[in-house]
């Protein structure tokens, strides 16, 4: 990875003294809005107007006011008459002790107490865990290593009043070039802390260190950041922060990076995971700088306005077919269903699906949670193939490459269902689409895709998690915010997530010629439609519930409404059933996901 900058890094959470050992914990973030500590105390954490954010590039907006930056007080460049660097238990914290008096204030960036009187307090780090990212801001769902945050306060302004607190957000990653280290007064503050390594432990910086030894003053990068008002990170979460994070991170090295895991605070644990979750925006506009990078990574879609899937701007630009007379998903009819014995042959699969994939990963999408063959990802090459797949009579496609690309999920609430397909009306708690890719047809064109679709239901008796399929299922609950993922190389096989041997629920299927179920709703997918449901408990189920859109809220009603049939016919395998929906416990259930506790 190559560096961008000096390291340079600000996390927003002003942590105040002695609080979290005794009213909160990063680890029960439910607790900051709805536990007699947080009424007793007056924390604001379930306010409309709180941070952290998932900073969504392309849905902010530039404001010229804040083109010409920050102006730094001459002082920023002389050393601090008297700063102390403390291991407060939860994190590293370099504090100004004469605050009242200090010379070290910024002016500009549209800040809005004029004249200007923010001063530095402190900063202060939040991180992850070794391997994985811990910073506390997102941008464009990407979760960064660490945050640093350089906060300043106005000294005519009390705590809690509205503005009292600028801070400085920067995010720090990891520079794996061989030999980097990171030098200057960063690295005397990171090596640090292996003499700081208890709770409480601190050292004094008399006439040592100075603000720009740490934050790249007159660099360009200091024009590239985004701007909101929001709140402290941690209780009591007042909502008195101007926020300004900046784009171009503080590159530090892996050696550097673990020194934060020596720090032990009052119970002898290493903290990790010291971020609050992304919040939700509420309608609040985040503005940026024009050097500011805007990208599209976030969709121009969402589930709650499936509307404007069709006749807009952002359809007309995406090419979106949302409109199209072959849309899916469909409500199966069971009784109009036409048996074709084309079918009954069933599937053909390589040998290679019982051999463990090489590269995958299972993300939170913002709007699903995905299990991706990075392989076939980049490359669009797999050898985890369909090598034949029941066609109709009147299928003349022959294409026999279709090769296994990725997984996901669509669901509704806890107390509402979410499947995509429903079946003579029902619809089931949520659906599962094994997503497989032809080899040598672009995603445009017609039978590109082959989807596998099976409906998950929530068994109400008592489940032990079993093999691949529960663990995936159990790792999606750390999945919390947008972007966020967990790599599971070599772990599994197809063979261990799907039924492939077991005739019973593999011979049960529908199949009728559809489209992908959102924009831009290409009409390119064999869909097979699976019978027998999948079984899970209401606690492997609420692993859905707890994921965070791109805009801090929960991830719910994840389905495509049912679309019209339009004369297509939808065929069954002669063991289908075209009268009732099946709800008995299939193999599926003992073979993949659980057994029932006897």
């Amino acid at each position: 990875m190559a560096r961008m900058l000096p390291m340079s890094g600000v996390l927003l959470a002003i942590c105040f003294s002695g609080a979290r050992g005794a009213d909160w914990t990063f680890s029960d973030q439910s607790a900051w809005t709805n536990s007699p500590a947080a009424t007793a105390n007056g924390w604001t954490c379930g306010g409309n107007r709180q941070s952290p954010i998932d900073i969504i590039t392309s849905d902010t907006v530039r404001d010229p006011n804040l083109d010409d930056g920050f102006e730094f007080s001459t002082a920023m460049g002389q050393n601090m008459a008297n700063a102390s660097y403390t291991n407060k238990g939860y994190t590293m914290q370099m504090d100004n002790n004469e605050y009242d008096t200090s010379p070290l204030t910024i002016d500009g960036a549209d800040l809005p107490i004029d004249p200007s009187d923010y001063t530095f307090l402190q900063f202060h780090f939040h991180w992850g865990t070794a391997t994985t990212p811990g910073s506390e801001h997102l941008i464009d769902g990407h979760r960064f290593m660490a945050e640093v945050h350089f906060v300043f306060k106005s000294i005519q302004t009390a705590l809690t009043d509205d503005n009292s607190l600028t801070v400085l957000g920067f995010f720090i990653e990891i520079d794996d070039t061989p030999g980097f280290e990171h030098g200057g007064q960063w690295k005397t503050l990171l090596d640090a802390i292996e003499t700081l390594s208890q709770e409480d432990q601190t050292t004094d910086y008399i006439d040592a260190i100075a603000i720009s030894d740490l934050i790249p003053m007159y660099n360009p990068s200091m024009k590239k950041f985004y701007h909101y008002n929001g709140s402290l990170t941690t209780p009591p979460c007042y909502e008195v922060v101007n926020w300004y994070v900046f784009e171009d991170p503080i590159y530090i090295s892996q050696d550097q990076y673990d020194k934060f895991f020596l720090i032990r605070n009052a119970d002898n644990e290493i903290p990790t995971n010291t971020y609050r979750f992304a919040q939700p925006l509420n309608g609040r506009i985040v503005r940026r700088t024009q050097l500011a990078t805007v990208s599209n990574s976030a969709p121009s879609w969402t589930f709650a306005n499936q509307a404007a899937w069709v006749g807009t701007p952002a359809a007309a630009a995406g090419g979106w077919t949302c409109n199209g007379n072959r849309q899916s998903p469909i409500d199966i009819d069971t009784e109009s269903t036409v048996h074709d014995s084309n079918l009954d042959v069933g599937f053909t699969f390589a040998e290679a699906l019982g051999m463990p994939i090489s590269q995958m990963d299972l993300a939170n999408k913002g709007y699903t949670f995905q299990l991706t063959d990075e392989m076939m990802s980049y490359f669009g090459d797999s050898m985890n193939l369909i090598t034949q797949r029941p066609r109709s009579a009147t299928d003349s496609s022959n294409k026999e490459d279709y090769a296994f690309w990725q997984y996901h999920f669509h669901w509704g609430t806890e107390d509402e269902p979410g499947s995509e397909h429903t079946v003579n009306g029902k619809r089931f708690a949520a659906e599962l689409h094994f997503v497989f890719k032809s080899k040598s047809l672009a995603l445009a064109t017609d039978n590109s895709l082959t989807v596998l679709g099976f409906f998950i239901e929530k068994y109400d008796g008592t489940f032990v998690p079993r093999g691949p399929f529960a663990d995936i299922m159990n790792e999606l609950g750390e999945l919390i915010d947008a972007g966020s993922h967990v790599e599971w190389d070599n772990m599994f096989a197809l063979t261990d997530l799907l039924p492939l041997n077991d005739p019973e629920v593999m011979s049960k299927f529908f199949h009728y010629k559809g489209s992908l179920t959102t924009p831009p709703c290409l009409e390119v997918v064999n869909w097979y439609v699976f019978e027998d449901p999948i079984y899970v408990s209401e606690a492997q189920f609420s692993r859905f519930l707890a994921g965070r859109a791109h805009n801090g809220e929960l991830i719910t009603d994840t389905y495509r409404a049912v679309q019209p049939l339009n004369d297509r016919v939808v065929y069954r395998t002669k063991t289908a059933d075209s009268n009732t929906v099946r709800m008995a416990i299939s193999a599926l259930v003992v073979a993949l996901f659980a057994r029932i506790a006897l």
